[in-house]
This record gives structure tokens, sequence and C-alpha cells, in this order.
């Protein structure tokens, strides 16, 4: 198997109300993990600090790449999209993680956010949207956003990158007319388990839209490593899954 150049899509740091256990927060964690796993670079966000906290953490680590999260409200006291995805990228971020709640009212719809959709795509800014339930029905414990949603910011926004994290198996009937009809959706691996289902992916999409992520510290990452390693792809679609797609979105950011 060809060498690869590890890159994660999906690292954070700072503790959560309800840490898996023994689970690092750290920048120093996080760094030791990547060593020991040989992963490369990640791109991490802050759980509990905010971006501010986070560009604080990883200032002077130029293996991890910062992800700003923004959230999904609505008040007029929000500064205008734009402003805040220039003052994101004035920073060197790149990546965007949003945090969709029905139980906070933050909406993942055109109607609701079309103005912050429509500032990242000027950017090509990757949107990563955290928790894909799509399989589910949303309620006041899940992500208040559906395949219909999905479908419709993709069609309005085909410039602006969009990944659903942690693809689920029950997804699998659903991502499917999701990807046919929009070439701008990505999909993270992390929590993807049906058996060679990246094979599956690649087969019918190209494995030019799968990231390779592994959720820590509160997933293990054997699941994503496992993935890379033992799936029975080429050496060509494993080396863009671990790493290129992501440094490719990445560059053209901007």
């Amino acid at each position: 198997m060809a060498q690869l150049n590890f890159f994660d899509c999906n690292t954070y740091i700072g503790r959560q109300r309800k840490p898996s256990p023994l689970a690092f927060h750290t920048v120093e964690g996080l760094l030791a993990e990547m060593d020991y796993l040989g992963i490369d670079e990640a791109v991490v966000y802050h759980a509990t600090g905010g971006n501010g906290s986070l560009m604080q953490a990883i200032k002077g680590h130029d293996r991890l790449h910062g992800c700003w999260v923004y959230p999904l409200h609505h008040y007029p006291s929000m500064p205008e999209p734009i402003k805040v995805v220039e003052d994101m990228l004035d920073q060197g971020v790149k990546i965007t993680r949003l945090l969709p709640s029905f139980y906070h009212a933050n909406l993942v719809a055109d109607w609701a956010c079309g103005k912050l959709f429509s500032a990242f795509e000027a950017y090509r800014t990757p949107v990563f949207l955290t928790d894909s339930d799509l399989g589910k029905f949303p309620d006041e414990t899940r992500p208040s956003y559906s395949a219909q949603n999905i479908y419709d910011i993709c069609q309005r926004h085909p410039q602006m990158p969009l990944v659903i994290m942690r693809l689920n198996f029950s997804a699998m009937n659903i991502i499917h007319p999701l990807m046919n009809q929009c070439p701008n959706l990505h999909v993270e691996i992390s929590y993807y388990t049906p058996h060679q289902g990246v094979e599956h992916l690649v087969h019918h999409f190209g494995p030019e839209r799968i990231l390779f992520g592994t959720g820590m510290p509160y997933n293990g990452p054997g699941v994503a490593l496992g993935l890379m390693r033992y799936s029975e792809l080429t050496d060509e679609a494993r080396a863009l899954i671990a790493g290129g797609n992501l440094r490719r979105l990445m560059a053209e950011v901007g």
C-alpha cells in the first residue's frame, strides 16, 4: 500500500459536557494522538471556548488548521455574513462548521440562511454540516435538517462545497439521489460503517467527494483508519480520500 498523507477533517479540542472516557481535550493531546496514528494534519474546532480560544490554542502549530463554528441563529444583531467570512479568511481559516439545532431554532434552510450560504459560496468556503442524521426525522434532540434542506442548499449555491459530517449507514438510500443531483455535496466517513460502504460510494460517485475524518476525541479513530487502510480501493482513490480532496478544497478557497 502506498504511503498515505492523512489529513483529518474532523477533530476538536476543549472539554464537552459528556466527554468520552479517557478522551484528550488539549492541543498537545491531539498532536500526540496524531503522531501515534500517523496522521499528518488535522482540521480542528473548539468544542467550548469559541473561535478566539481556538486560534490562540493552535497558534504556532502548522499541522493544525482552524475551523470556525458559526451558530445558525438569525438575530438582527448578528454581523453581516460576508463580514464573518472575510474575518475568517483574514485569519487564515478556510473551513466553517455549522451547528444546526431544532431546540435552539438554528435552521438549515435557504429561506433562513440564504445570505450566509451566499457569503460562503462567494469565496468557495467548504461548509461542514455537523452530525448527520439524514436517515431519521429531526426532533428536539436531533439536527434540524432533512434531505430536502440539503438538496435546496446545494442547488441554490452550487459553488459552495457542502460536507455532511458523520455520514450514517442509515442514510444510504438518501445519499444516493442527493449526490447524483448535487455535485458540490461531499461526505465524511468517521461514522460510516456499512460493509464495503466506501467502495460503494467510490464506485457510484468517484473518490473526489469523500473526506477522511476521525471524530477525535469523542470517536475512536479506528473505524476511519481501518476504512482507509483495508478498503478495496486503488492507491489513487485512497490518497484522495485520505487527504488530497481536503487539500484541494482548501486550496480553492478565495
